[in-house]
Order: C-alpha cells, then sequence, then structure tokens
C-alpha cells in the first residue's frame, strides 16, 4: 500500500471531529430545539447552513471508508471489502462539485474544502482516492459494469485457484503427507495463471498480489518448497551443454583455421614467386637467395662494373648481348706469321659499342679482336 501513517492520523482526525462531542456547538448543529438558533461564538463562522448535509456525507462516508480499510489491511482485502465504502465517499464528492450555488458570497465547495489553510477535508479526501487507485481496485472488477460492479471473472478464478492451495496445504499438513509432492501441480496452475494476469504488480489488483505473496511465502518459508528440481535429466543436459561449448568453439576454430590455410597453398605456384625480368618480385622478397637452374649459362659472369644490377636481370643482359655476337672464326696463319692469331668477328647488328653491358666474357672477346688486329 502507497499511503503512509500520517494519511491515516488525518482520516482519524476526521472521525473524531465528526463523532466526539466539542466543547464549542458546531454550526450545523443546534443547542436548542429551536433551529434558527446559532451560538454566538459560531455565527460569524463561513459556513452556510445549505453546506452542512454535504459535511455530514463527507463525514459519515470518510469515517466508513477509513474503519474498512484499517480493518482489511491484513489481510489486505481493501479492494473486494470496502468498494461501497469507497463508492458512497464519491457519491459525497460528487454532489458536494456538483452544487455551484452561492451561499453568503460562496460556494460549498469553496467553504468546506479551501475556506481553512491546512484543508484537511480536501486533503483526506485525496488520500482516500489515493488509497483505492494505488491499489489498482478498479481492476478486480468488471469493466464497464453496473453501480455496483461485480467482480471480474479474473479475480473469481484466481481466488477458486487460491482457495484449493491453501486447502491442499490444510489436508496434507493435518494428515502429516508430502506438502511439495501433493500441492505442486495446484501451485504451478496458480503461479502460471497469476503470471497471465499482467506483465507486473502494478498492472494488478492489489488484493490478488498480496494473495499471491501470502501463498509463496508459505510455499517457499513455511513448507521449504522452493527448491525443487523434479527435471534432472533436463538440468544435466542444460549444464553438459553448456560445458562443452567452449570446447565445441575452439576444435571448430582450429578446423576452420586449417582448412583456410590448405585452401591458400594450393593456390600458390610451384615456385614460390612472381618476378619479371628487370623488375621486383611479385610473389616472394628481393632477398630470397638465387639458385641457377639447367638452363642458365655457365658462362655468364658478373663484371666488377654491373654489381647493381640483379642477378637475373644481368643474366638476362647477357644472354641479349651473346645472341648479337657472331661466332667466331679461327683461321692458322702461316709459321712465318709468328703464330698470330687472327679473329674476324661480324656483327648480325647494330654497333660494337652496345656491348659495353655484357659479361666478363664478352669482354675477354673484344680484347682478342683488338689484338688480332694489331698483330695483323
Amino acid at each position: 500500500m502507497n499511503f503512509s501513517m500520517t494519511s491515516v492520523l488525518k482520516m482519524f482526525i476526521l472521525i473524531m471531529v465528526a463523532w466526539l462531542p466539542l466543547v464549542a456547538a458546531h454550526p450545523c448543529v443546534s443547542d436548542s430545539d429551536d433551529s434558527s438558533f446559532v451560538p454566538p461564538v459560531d455565527q460569524f463562522v463561513p459556513l452556510a447552513p445549505q453546506c452542512c448535509p454535504y459535511l455530514t456525507d463527507l463525514s459519515e462516508s470518510l469515517s466508513n471508508f477509513v474503519a474498512c480499510t484499517v480493518w482489511n489491511a491484513k489481510p489486505f482485502r481493501v479492494c473486494q471489502m470496502c468498494f461501497e465504502a469507497y463508492q458512497n465517499v464519491t457519491l459525497a464528492s460528487d454532489a458536494l462539485y456538483a452544487d455551484t450555488t452561492n451561499y453568503n458570497g460562496s460556494t460549498c465547495v469553496d467553504q468546506l474544502l479551501s475556506s481553512d489553510k491546512q484543508a484537511v477535508i480536501y486533503q483526506i479526501m485525496q488520500e482516500a482516492q489515493q488509497i483505492w487507485t494505488s491499489s489498482q481496485c478498479d481492476k478486480c472488477y468488471q469493466q464497464g459494469g453496473g453501480n455496483p460492479p461485480n467482480i471480474s471473472n479474473d479475480t473469481e478464478h484466481f481466488i477458486h485457484l487460491n482457495k484449493l492451495v491453501f486447502n491442499c496445504f490444510a489436508l496434507e499438513e493435518k494428515q502429516g503427507g508430502n506438502v511439495c509432492q501433493q500441492c505442486k501441480q495446484l501451485y504451478r496452475n496458480l503461479n502460471t495463471f497469476y503470471a497471465s494476469l499482467g506483465a507486473t504488480s502494478s498492472d494488478i489488483c492489489m488484493d490478488i498480489v498480496e494473495s499471491m505473496n501470502i501463498t509463496r511465502q508459505a510455499w517457499s518459508s513455511t513448507f521449504n518448497c522452493l527448491v525443487q528440481y523434479e527435471d534432472t535429466w533436463a538440468v544435466a543436459f542444460t549444464m553438459a551443454l553448456i560445458c562443452l561449448l567452449p570446447v565445441l568453439l575452439y576444435s571448430g576454430t582450429a578446423i576452420l583455421e586449417n582448412k583456410f590455410q590448405n585452401e591458400v597453398l594450393r593456390r600458390k605456384p610451384n615456385n614460390g614467386m612472381y618476378e619479371e625480368i628487370g623488375g621486383e618480385s611479385g610473389g616472394s622478397s628481393l632477398n630470397q637467395a638465387y639458385t641457377p637452374s639447367s638452363n642458365d649459362d655457365p658462362d655468364s659472369a658478373f663484371s666488377d662494373t654491373t654489381d647493381h644490377i640483379p642477378r637475373r636481370a644481368a643474366s638476362a643482359s647477357a644472354s641479349i648481348t651473346r645472341e648479337r655476337i657472331p661466332s667466331l672464326q679461327r683461321s692458322q696463319r702461316g709459321s712465318t706469321g709468328g703464330g698470330g692469331v687472327s679473329v674476324a668477328a661480324t656483327a648480325a647488328s647494330g654497333n660494337d659499342n652496345s656491348f659495353h653491358s655484357g659479361s666478363l666474357n664478352t669482354r675477354s672477346l673484344m680484347d682478342i679482336n683488338e689484338q688480332g688486329s694489331i698483330n695483323a
């Protein structure tokens, strides 16, 4: 319940005001048989006699509602037991607000509810309405029903299921039976139906919420039936699956990783390199050692002037140069020539100056040609 003890005390003050005798006579109560008599002390109180019936109705209805809520607070049955009392408060309030006639210059609403600083009557009316609305009491009744409306079918069904559970508790406890085993299905039916009434307790009538809380407390605390694991196999299977999840995860990751690596290796060429003559390697590092193949010319070599040229580029240049060098033609001169060797070389095309980029053997042949010319 969302009302404090201060609110209850205010209501009790109103009850005492309505029912306990006062030292001075009230303006609405005459001290004499003459109904027109007004005590001198109260004759200047701004309360018209026409407003006295409204004050009487509010006093009686609020007193009855306060008494009903106090008696039905434990166990909480305010919505079911105090509906008529709250209806009387509503009727008295509506009648007061409906009278808009001015008496002594103001309406009865102003004279009763706002003529004093504390506005006690107004506050107590608000507290009564707060108790009813915060308890969601309207949800215990049929929406749009008559006057008075009937209890809703859901409320009646819950009361019936709850009564069956408590009857089972009492019977098994009396006979010394197993309450947890014998009343398990009835308790589950009650829980299932309660969950269908609303997502939270604020969507359900407070009478039902309090009844369910009492039943759950008896089930868990009184009979110790809270920890019950009947579905042992389901629980064991769930726990085993949770324990196997990391193993399955890492195993699947390892399998997929190996499969991916094998796929990459199948796509890689046999020589492991993507290279172009005179350019950088497209598939392997430039620092990879070079191994000559059987097709390489064994006579090709690096000169001291071509160290900066990559080996494959130098070999390619030497091959091109060799294609341009004509075959050597040796002729044996006579013995009188002093055993000199004449070498005649003809170029297939191009200038002899293009041979500067050749290998060491190419330069040696050029030197022989020049020596032969000198000897001739």
